[in-house]
C-alpha cells in the first residue's frame, strides 16, 4: 500500500506538519468526490478487520517509569469524520467523530 513521505530527522519536508497532512487528505477527498459517480468519501489508515493498526507506547504520569519492552501501548486508527457513513457503519451508541 502506498503511503506519504514522513518528514527527514531535521521535520522537513512536503507533508511536516499536521496542517500539511490535513490540506493533502482534505484536497484527495474533494477530488474524488468531484468524480463521477462517486457518493461519499472518506480517508481511513485501512478498512475495518483488515489487522493493520497502528500503535503508541504511553506512560502513565505519577507511575514509575518501564523498560520499553513492558510499556503500556494504545492500538488506534486513523480516519476522517465521513469515514463510517462512507463504509455505511451505522452509529449505535454515543456521538459521530468531528
Amino acid at each position: 500500500m502506498p503511503s506519504l513521505p514522513m518528514p527527514g530527522p531535521n521535520g522537513l519536508g512536503r507533508y511536516a506538519t499536521p496542517e500539511s497532512l490535513q490540506r493533502f487528505y482534505d484536497a484527495i477527498q474533494e477530488e474524488v468526490r468531484r468524480e463521477r459517480g462517486v457518493r461519499r468519501a472518506a480517508v481511513g489508515g485501512s478498512l475495518p478487520l483488515d489487522g493493520a493498526w497502528f500503535g503508541q507506547q504511553f506512560d502513565i504520569v505519577g507511575d514509575p517509569p518501564k523498560p520499553p519492552s513492558t510499556r503500556d501501548s494504545a492500538v488506534y486508527q486513523m480516519v476522517s469524520p465521513s469515514y463510517f457513513e462512507t463504509l455505511g457503519i451505522k452509529l449505535v451508541a454515543g456521538r459521530v467523530l468531528s
